[in-house]
């Protein structure tokens, strides 16, 4: 990023193939350190949250 720099990474999983990133929010702390959250859409219809009648069952979404 051109005003902040390099960003040091955590991943906790990645990115798939089948996923986009929908989301990126960058914060800044009083300490003057950046945080950046990242949300994805996985992009395959198997793995979404409804059940036959289309109520939501839980997890993500």
């Amino acid at each position: 990023m051109p005003k902040i720099g390099f960003v040091k990474l955590a991943l906790h999983r990645n990115i798939k193939g089948n996923e986009v990133v929908k989301n990126v929010i960058i914060e800044k702390d009083t300490d003057d350190k950046y945080y950046i959250s990242v949300a994805v859409e996985c992009l395959d219809s198997k793995n979404n949250n409804k059940t036959k009648d289309n109520k939501k069952r839980g997890g993500w979404s």
